[in-house]
């Protein structure tokens, strides 16, 4: 028979978990672990500071455990003194500079420091630039989602909405990751990419039903991964249809209370 979800208590606040009680202690073990880890040579979402620090700041807004946010501010304060001065690094999200510029500028959110806020803007202004593609991981979409609280650009909004369907329909460079963009941006009142959402999700599942799920690996081969596979694309799915209920795993959100 299959695990339900159940409720557990973590630091006074109740949240929802399969019933698997060692996921609760592998994070006080882990937390520690993504400081040690930290060896200076990358500073990206995907393998470097950027993503250990959201990774540790999404850890404590769903759990509130202090050890997550001390061992944040550790990485806010490593990836800051690289913004001090102008940085050689690309744009994007996953590996370039618009990931530093989302996690500092989460980083001064939940603790109000003007110096992350500062490095995260300085870190968003070198993402600012022409984008070769439209996707989450280096592209457009990314690149809005990146500026979500801070600043949208309208122009990026309507190219978003109003591009060409991709064939790849997967959460890191297909169309499930620019849905996630008007998808997030609806959530927070805009209208307009409301619109374009919901335009989106119905060309969306018309070509799914035709043509089935692409995966964003090489010719498409069927991948059961969440970026790039099959998990994603039921996600993203699951986004479109109920966003209030699912929160965005690539904004690394807590879970919706009950």
């Amino acid at each position: 028979m299959a695990k339900q979800p159940v409720r557990v208590q973590i630091f006074n606040q109740s949240y929802t978990l399969l019933a698997d009680g060692d996921m609760v202690r592998w994070l006080a073990a882990a937390v520690p672990l993504v400081v040690a880890a930290d060896d200076g040579r990358g500073s990206g979402l995907a393998t470097g500071r950027a993503g250990g620090l959201a990774a540790l700041l999404a850890v404590h807004a769903e759990t509130g455990m202090p050890a997550a946010l001390r061992s944040a501010l550790v990485l806010a304060d490593r990836l800051a003194a690289t913004w001090g001065e102008p940085a050689d690094r690309p744009p994007g999200l996953l590996f370039g500079a618009d990931g530093d510029g989302w996690a500092l500028s989460r980083a001064a959110a939940a603790t109000g420091s003007p110096r992350y806020a500062a490095a995260g803007r300085a870190a968003l202004r070198h993402g600012t630039g022409p984008r070769d593609d439209i996707g989450w991981c280096g592209g457009l979409a990314g690149a809005v989602l990146a500026r979500i609280d801070t600043e949208v650009d309208n122009q990026a909004v309507t190219v978003l909405g109003e591009h060409r369907p991709l064939r790849d329909t997967s959460l890191c460079h297909g169309e499930l990751g620019v849905a996630e963009a008007l998808i997030a941006l609806a959530a927070r009142g805009d209208e307009w990419a409301a619109g374009y959402r919901d335009r989106g999700a119905g060309l969306l599942v018309g070509a799914l039903e035709q043509f089935g799920p692409r995966c964003g690996t090489p010719r498409g081969v069927p991948s059961p991964g969440l970026l790039t596979g099959l998990a994603g694309i039921g996600y993203g799915l699951l986004r479109l249809g109920f966003a209030d209920h699912v929160p965005s795993v690539l904004l690394l959100d807590p879970a919706t209370p009950d």
